[in-house]
């Protein structure tokens, strides 16, 4: 029902079409339907904890799992840190959480990076940083498969490498100067590489296939 409200919508609405700005939240186009009578308040899913998201990408509304901002630091129980030439790394994770921060450090160690596969495929939604934040590196796959929709990386990132967030459908992005990037980083593809080498720092938005800077 959403989706076709939607639809009938944006049929020939004219530009600026609020549901081809990134920078549109979902609570605000939901309340463009309710301002404009399709609805007489915003629809809400039936499952708990679950809320309407619009894809920029897809174009269409999907049901996510609501976020909520936590600030749940990892802890020492869940989390292996590495020694040696890994002195700071994160090489393992064991927890359960869908919505993560890592801290600035852990038993006294200052965590400075994230080894690969590390987060693959553990259902996250969410993933922050604190802003005195010292990891350096992501290595390669160390975000894949997740329900992860967008990141803010932290200032002290110097290098992303191989498909760090493969198969998130990531679509906002706020990054720092200089930080070195592999391939297939964001959205299986190296737009965002090009966007980023183009523009530099900031934050970056996805509409219609494109990374834009804001």
């Amino acid at each position: 029902m959403l989706n076709k409200v939607t639809t009938i919508y944006s049929t020939g609405l004219p530009n600026p079409n609020p549901f081809e700005n990134g920078q549109n939240s979902d609570s605000v186009l939901l309340q463009i339907l309710v301002d404009d009578g399709f609805f007489t308040k915003k629809p809400v899913p039936q499952q708990k904890d679950y809320s309407f998201r619009w894809s920029y990408v897809d174009k269409i509304w999907t049901l996510g799992k609501t976020v909520q901002i936590i600030n749940y630091d990892l802890t020492s129980a869940e989390v292996l840190i590495g020694t040696g030439g890994y002195k700071g790394m994160i090489m393992n994770y064991s927890g359960i959480r869908n919505d993560i921060s890592i801290p600035n450090s852990m038993n006294g160690v200052t965590l400075v990076g994230i080894y690969q596969d590390v987060f693959s495929n553990k259902n996250l939604y969410s993933v922050s940083f604190p802003i005195n934040s010292n990891i350096n590196r992501i290595h390669a796959r160390a975000f894949k498969d997740n329900n992860i929709t967008e990141i803010i990386l932290p200032e002290s990132l110097t290098r992303i490498d191989f498909g760090a967030f493969l198969n998130n459908k990531i679509t906002k992005v706020k990054i720092g100067s200089g930080v070195y990037l592999e391939t297939k980083v964001f959205q299986n593809n190296d737009t965002f590489k090009a966007a980023y080498t183009t523009n530099g720092a900031g934050t970056y938005v996805f509409i219609g296939g494109k990374w834009i800077k804001q």
